[in-house]
């Protein structure tokens, strides 16, 4: 369902611009979590993901069974990001409490359902990058990736899962597709820096 989240607001993003703001660090006010915000990149602040959703399904063609799949996390407190050179890349950043404790060791099993959930929602979805552990700072995370189109545009994402006890911290990058890569750095740079309270 996040996917949901991170595909929709690429086209919603250059809308909501003049609301943004940077800060070198951000914390979230409801959340508490708080990462540094990377050179080139600014947040757009005072979003849930109710309206970030709802803009996003006003732009884009999306079927109604998916619709009501995005309902669940409408009340997500969500972050976004975007670069600010050529708005190429966007970033979004939010929590869920699953209400079980699990480690990475335990979402690395599910790869295949993640990538089913995917193909659901997404029209020709291919995962490009399978689940794998992988280490942010101090954080052990969950790394996946795939490309699909939406409202006619080829799109790449990657999504990183960092487990805390019962509350999954997910940060989504997505961008056109084949430019992903050119964003991982900052991706990486802020959930490097990401801490919990």
């Amino acid at each position: 369902m996040k996917r949901i989240l991170s595909a929709t607001l690429v086209l919603a993003l250059a809308l909501a611009l003049c609301t943004a703001a940077s800060a070198e660090v951000y914390t979230h006010p409801e959340a508490g979590y708080s990462f540094t915000v990377p050179e080139g990149w600014m947040v757009i602040d005072g979003q849930t993901a109710g309206s970030a959703i709802d803009l996003g399904i006003a732009l884009t063609d999306l079927p109604d069974d998916t619709k009501a799949m995005i309902e669940m996390v409408k009340g997500t407190p969500l972050v976004i990001l975007v670069e600010t050179s050529t708005f190429g890349g966007a970033i979004n950043f939010t929590s869920q409490d699953t209400g079980m404790a699990m480690s990475v060791a335990d979402l690395l099993p599910l790869a295949n359902l993640f990538e089913a959930q995917f193909e659901t929602q997404f029209t020709n979805y291919a995962t490009t990058l399978p689940m794998s552990a992988v280490t942010f700072g101090e954080w052990e995370a969950a790394l996946m990736g795939g490309e699909f189109t939406l409202g006619g545009l080829r799109q790449e994402m990657r999504q990183v899962i960092i487990p805390v006890g019962t509350v999954w911290y997910i940060a989504v990058l997505t961008a056109e597709a084949g430019e992903a890569a050119e964003y991982e750095p900052a991706l990486a740079e802020l959930l490097s820096t990401f801490s919990v309270p």
